[in-house]
C-alpha cells in the first residue's frame, strides 16, 4: 500500500488531472443525445425566429454573452435561407476529433451530421451546471457534401476525395474518423423521415 501510495504522488498532477477529465467524458448515447438536442434547439429557434429558449438552455456564461438578438443576427443567413435540418434527430454524428473535456471544464464535439443536400458542421462545447451539460458556446455551418457517386468512382484512384469545403468561412468540417453508435432505423420505430435540410416552400 505504501508502495501504491509512493507510486500515485510520482504520477505528474498533470497527467493525473487529464484522466480525471477522460473518465468524466459521458457515454456514446449521451454525446449524440448532448448533440441532437442542440441542433433541433437551434433548428427551431432557426424556424420560429425566436432564441430564447435556445438561450434558456445554455450555460450562464453563454446567456451572459449572448442576447436573443444577438443569437437571432449570428443565425439569420439560416433563417432566410429557410435550413431546415430536422433530419438530425434521425441520424448519427461522425465526429472529425475524439470528445475531449478541456482544462475548464468544457466538452468539446467536433463534426457534422451527414443531412442532405448540405451537411451541418458543428463545434459545440458544454459546461458542467449543476450535475448537467450545459450549452457554452457552438459553431455551426452548412457544409457542402462529400464527393460520392460515378463521378468520384470513375477517378479510380485510391486516395481519399478531398474533405468538404465549408460554404460559410470558418466553419469546421474535417473528415470524420469517429462515429458515434448506430441506434434503431426510422423505419424500424415506424417514424416517417423529416423533410431534411431542404428548403421549406
Amino acid at each position: 500500500m505504501a508502495l501504491a501510495l509512493v507510486l500515485a504522488m510520482l504520477v505528474p498532477v498533470p497527467a493525473r488531472a487529464q484522466e480525471k477529465r477522460a473518465e468524466a467524458i459521458p457515454q456514446p448515447a449521451v454525446l449524440l443525445a448532448l448533440l441532437r438536442g442542440t441542433l433541433m434547439a437551434l433548428n427551431q429557434a432557426n424556424i420560429t425566429g425566436n432564441y430564447s429558449v435556445l438561450r434558456d438552455l445554455a450555460a450562464p456564461s453563454f446567456r451572459d454573452a449572448n442576447s436573443s438578438a444577438t443569437l437571432a443576427d449570428r443565425f439569420r443567413k439560416w433563417r432566410e435561407g429557410q435550413l431546415d435540418f430536422a433530419a438530425v434527430v434521425l441520424l448519427d454524428a461522425k465526429l472529425s476529433a475524439a470528445p475531449d473535456i478541456g482544462p475548464d471544464g468544457a466538452l468539446r464535439l467536433r463534426g457534422y451530421f451527414p443531412t442532405a443536400p448540405l451537411r451541418i458542421g458543428f463545434d459545440i462545447a458544454f459546461l458542467p451546471v449543476e450535475g448537467h451539460w450545459r450549452l457554452g458556446s457552438i459553431t455551426a455551418e452548412p457544409l457542402e457534401p462529400e464527393a460520392t457517386g460515378s463521378v468520384a468512382r470513375a477517378a479510380e484512384t485510391p486516395a481519399q476525395p478531398e474533405p468538404a469545403k465549408p460554404v460559410q468561412a470558418n466553419a469546421a468540417g474535417a473528415p470524420a474518423i469517429f462515429t458515434l453508435p448506430d441506434l434503431p432505423s426510422a423505419a424500424s420505430l415506424g417514424i416517417p423521415l423529416p423533410p431534411g435540410d431542404r428548403p421549406r416552400g
